[in-house]
């Protein structure tokens, strides 16, 4: 009976320092998790007003891209590539925070206390990362068709004038 009294009490020991390394362990990925939300709400923050600037010269520049009457084909083709290059780096930057959030939660729901709101937070934060990639591809879409148009134009203007040219020769 000692015996098994003293193999019992090493068990409970060894169970007593796993508990300690798993919950240290805890301790430093739920920091972890906290900086992580740190990082992603400060960018988010930084990210409001700039949004709202960028969205508004995104829709400058793409306005500008269709006044034909106002701008050469030149000009408009230009204003549609700066208005992608600054899309993009507005997706970039959401994609940031939002990958931050979904690592984040994704780190959290391995702590022993995770739940099903945790997996509903983190299949949340996921679905976000997929909506926000599929509007920047529906948007570079319609750049491409506004592109494609505007080349086209481009084309048949390079076309005229050298028919115009040979005219001349």
């Amino acid at each position: 009976a000692w015996g098994n009294f003293k193999t019992e009490i090493r068990e409970t020991v060894e169970n007593i320092k796993d508990f300690r390394k798993e919950t240290a362990k805890e301790i430093n990925e739920a920091a972890k998790v906290a900086d992580m939300r740190a990082k992603a709400d400060k960018i988010e923050r930084k990210l409001l007003v700039d949004r709202a600037r960028l969205e508004s010269e995104i829709a400058d520049l793409r306005l500008k891209a269709r006044e034909s009457d106002k701008f050469t084909a030149e000009e408009r083709e230009k204003f549609l590539i700066e208005s992608e290059k600054l899309a993009d780096n507005l997706l970039e930057r959401e994609q940031e925070y939002l990958n931050q959030r979904f690592e984040a939660q994704k780190l959290e729901n391995t702590f022993s206390r995770s739940n099903k709101d945790n997996l509903d937070k983190e299949a949340q934060a996921e679905a976000a990362l997929f909506d926000i990639r599929t509007r920047r591809l529906t948007e570079q879409k319609a750049l491409i068709r506004e592109l494609d148009r505007i080349r086209n134009e481009l084309a048949a203007e390079d076309k005229e004038r050298l028919a115009d040219e040979q005219k001349r020769t």
